[in-house]
């Protein structure tokens, strides 16, 4: 994580460069950023975006920074670059989500990134950042999908919860559902506190996607660790929930 922080301050410090430079230092214009889109370069381009005075700040400048902030992502020498220039471009160009452009490219490089990420080991600021991340394209359910997934296997199962959660919410719930690590988070899910919000996403989830889950779910709650617990109790809330309650997961959930 130390790597990725590192990166975000050298990105910072690229990004406010044009603000930082002498008073008598030429301004770029719309058309010196469009040529170099041309020319394709593209730091140079998103270095000078706020040259561009607010009231020109339209489509066209929207459309510039998106071509470029989609050349640096996927030019990005690797995974944790590609996280580290998302989040600062983002936070001083937020316009630039806006483009299509750089919608893709930021789809494209999530899963990866967040795998990155979660690697490097400060779990909460990179799920504080994915949350962010997902957020800001609330619609796009491959991208929060990837998402969820990296957040499941860097952090935990259960942690995974909310963004399997806002990955049915974007869309395409047969593709989300059917995801293999979507049954190990309502799974885990269904372990936790009474109190905790992602019990009740996790139930919630459990019944949008009942058909997907209903192994798992079975499987754990037949277990000797489904005898008792707060796992037994949730999970038969949900059984019953979905009327699957019969013969020895009746006398289960019974107990």
């Amino acid at each position: 994580m130390k790597q990725l922080l590192a990166l975000a301050a050298l990105a910072s410090l690229s990004l406010v460069a044009a603000s930082t430079a002498r008073a008598d230092d030429k301004k770029y214009t719309l058309a010196d950023l469009k040529a170099l889109i041309e020319q394709k370069g593209y730091q140079e381009a998103i270095e000078h975006m706020k040259d561009v005075s607010p009231s020109e700040r339209k489509a066209e400048w929207i459309d510039i920074a998106g071509t470029a902030g989609a050349g640096m992502v996927t030019g990005a020498p690797d995974a944790g670059t590609k996280l580290s220039f998302m989040v600062q471009v983002e936070k001083d160009i937020p316009a630039i989500l806006k483009s299509p452009k750089y919608l893709t490219a930021r789809a494209d490089a999530a899963g990866a990134a967040f795998n990155t990420c979660f690697n490097q080991g400060d779990f909460q600021q990179c799920r504080d950042y994915a949350l962010v991340f997902v957020d800001a394209d609330p619609k796009n359910a491959k991208l929060t999908l990837d998402v969820a997934k990296a957040v499941r296997r860097g952090m935990s199962h259960f942690a995974s919860v909310p963004f399997f959660k806002r990955a049915l919410a974007a869309g395409k719930p047969a593709t989300v559902c059917a995801d293999e690590d979507l049954a190990l988070a309502v799974v885990s899910g269904l372990g936790l506190d009474k109190d905790d919000a992602k019990l009740a996403d996790s139930l919630a989830i459990g019944t949008t996607c009942w058909k997907n889950v209903k192994d798992a779910v079975l499987k754990d709650l037949m277990s000797d660790s489904g005898k008792k617990g707060r796992y037994h109790d949730n999970a038969c809330a949900l059984v019953k929930t979905n009327k699957a309650a019969v013969d020895d997961v009746a006398k289960r959930c019974a107990k």
